[in-house]
C-alpha cells in the first residue's frame, strides 16, 4: 500500500509543480552580499542565496531554486535615502508577482553599511567626536542637532 501512495504522491507533486512552476518564490529569502556598487540612478548588489542544506549524497541543494543576484537595485529604507551594504551582509529579498525576473529587496540585517547617503547628498557629515578639520583649523564635534541622529 506504501509503495501505491508514495507513486500517487509523486504524480500529484508533479502536476502541482507543472501548473505552477513559481510557486516556491512565495516568501521571504535571506541573500548573502558578495558585491555592491552605488551606480549613477541606483545601489545595486550582487549575491547569492544562503538557503542551503545538507542532501543525504553530501551536497549542497537549494531548497527553492533561486536565481543568483546579479546587479539588482536595493531600494530599502525611507525614501530618499540609500545604502551601500558590506560584503558579507545580508538581504532579504521577494519576488514581484512570483517572478524571478522581479527581485524586490525589502530589508537588510542591519550590518554596517559601507556607504548611506540622504537625499542624493554628496557632502560628508561628521559625528559627535569625531575630530574634523576645516582649512588650517582642526578640532572634535561636541555637539550637534537634536533632531538627527547617526550611529
Amino acid at each position: 500500500m506504501s509503495d501505491v501512495l508514495d507513486r500517487l504522491l509523486s504524480h500529484l507533486r508533479k502536476i502541482i509543480r507543472d501548473e505552477d512552476p513559481n510557486r516556491d518564490l512565495v516568501g521571504l529569502f535571506e541573500y548573502s552580499v558578495s558585491s555592491a556598487q552605488q551606480t549613477a540612478s541606483d545601489v545595486v548588489f550582487s549575491g547569492y542565496p544562503t538557503d542551503v542544506r545538507p542532501t543525504p549524497d553530501d551536497t549542497n541543494e537549494l531548497r527553492v531554486p533561486l536565481p543568483p543576484a546579479v546587479n539588482w537595485p536595493l531600494r530599502v529604507g525611507i525614501a530618499g535615502t540609500s545604502f551601500v551594504p558590506a560584503v558579507g551582509g545580508l538581504v532579504y529579498v521577494m519576488f514581484a508577482n512570483r517572478d524571478p525576473a522581479k527581485p524586490v529587496v525589502v530589508s537588510y540585517d542591519g550590518t554596517v553599511p559601507l556607504l548611506v547617503q540622504v537625499s542624493g547628498g554628496v557632502l560628508p557629515s561628521a559625528r559627535v567626536t569625531d575630530t574634523v578639520q576645516a582649512g588650517p583649523f582642526s578640532g572634535t564635534i561636541t555637539s550637534g542637532s537634536l533632531k538627527v541622529y547617526v550611529g
